[in-house]
């Protein structure tokens, strides 16, 4: 993979050969081609869209997992009951990087041919960039609704102790010639991974993020990842990560709370056991789908052309600032920070995968084994 330093502490990266290195990483642990081509369309989806926390820089989580044995390279992913569109599946304790996407096209498909359709997982892994999910609903004109339970890092409104996730969740509205409208968000103040960056870099975070082990505020990212993450608006974030945990974990009968394995946990033939759930909706099945689109449009435009308060030029619709950057990176070419780079070349390493020496893609898939 060739790495261009740029001069201002960040590196320029051909996309291309990222999406080439990423996927022999993946084929070099042992998966097929099919499900490394799937969770290397996750993890550049992450950090085309800005969402760091979740792309080349999450390489270390995933590729820790697969060499302590802690994901399942051959799942036989199973749909559990007999429903056409409200449906079970069990992941068999592969990587969420797998699960999400085969689950997120089980219910399209079903969305489209019933108009509304739900897939409740368990027995998965974390599932990388929850934008990922509402991009492929929005790009179906589908309406979609995604969300997944994770290990406990969020103490219950009133407590002190880890006994729930961030438990995210992503929504997609989609748009004629606009944008379409995508909530992603955690239902803590920020994403764990957040933090993990910060103190990757070594950066302070706010005061407003997390507690220390001892339950109070700190802006030390090392003692906030030792500690509890502070919800999203106080009880209100608090309430969303019960649902998330309702309609995740209950609803497919999977595990919740200190049943779910952090990454410090995990450790040999051990799993996440972590939770997704997957609605969509097909808009056409209420009015014309091209009305609906366009009326998308002119709520869009109708929020943009609102007046601005004094020092903001512009009002942006959720999603549209992760739109923005993945149109840049698409024409400008990808800058990853130097500490990210510092990542991958470990991992090629670790793994002896040297990415300058192989031209397509095909070269890299018969010399990862």
């Amino acid at each position: 993979m060739s790495i261009n330093n740029n001069g201002d502490g960040n590196v320029n990266v051909d996309i291309n050969k990222t999406k080439n290195f990423v996927k022999a990483i993946f084929t070099s642990l042992g998966l097929s081609n099919r499900y490394a081509e799937m969770s290397m369309e996750v993890i550049i989806q992450a950090e085309l869209t800005g969402v760091l926390t979740h792309g080349l820089a999450k390489l270390p989580f995933y590729v820790m997992r697969y060499k302590n044995k802690s994901e399942n390279i051959s799942p036989k992913i199973k749909i559990m009951n007999n429903h056409t569109n409200n449906i079970l599946l069990d992941g068999d304790n592969a990587s969420g990087l797998i699960v999400g996407p085969e689950a997120l096209k089980i219910c399209i498909r079903s969305a489209k041919e019933k108009g509304i359709a739900a897939v409740a997982v368990k027995n998965s892994g974390h599932f990388g960039c929850g934008n990922y999910y509402s991009w492929k609903f929005a790009e179906e004109n589908l309406i979609g609704i995604v969300m997944t339970n994770s290990a406990p890092l969020m103490a219950p409104y009133g407590g002190k102790e880890r006994e729930i996730g961030t438990n995210p969740i992503t929504v997609a509205i989609p748009a004629n010639h606009e944008n379409p409208i995508i909530l992603d968000m955690a239902s803590s103040i920020a994403a764990y991974g957040k933090i993990q960056v910060a103190a990757i870099v070594n950066e302070k975070i706010p005061f407003t993020w997390a507690n220390n082990k001892d339950g109070m505020a700190t802006d030390n990212p090392a003692e906030a990842l030792n500690g509890t993450l502070q919800p999203l608006g106080g009880y209100k974030g608090y309430g969303l990560a019960v649902i998330v945990d309702a309609l995740t974990s209950l609803l497919s009968h999977g595990e919740f709370g200190k049943n779910i394995s952090s990454v410090e946990e995990l450790s040999e033939n051990s799993s996440e056991k972590i939770s997704h759930f997957m609605l969509g909706i097909d808009p056409s099945t209420f009015y014309d789908i091209g009305d609906f689109l366009s009326y998308v449009d002119s709520y869009v435009k109708y929020i943009k052309n609102s007046p601005k308060a004094e020092g903001n030029d512009e009002i942006f619709l959720p999603g549209e600032i992760e739109f923005n950057k993945y149109h840049q990176n698409i024409e400008q070419g990808l800058t990853i920070r130097n500490e990210t780079k510092a990542i991958l070349l470990q991992i090629a390493n670790d793994l002896g995968l040297n990415f300058d020496d192989y031209a397509s893609l095909e070269e890299l898939i018969s010399n990862a084994y």
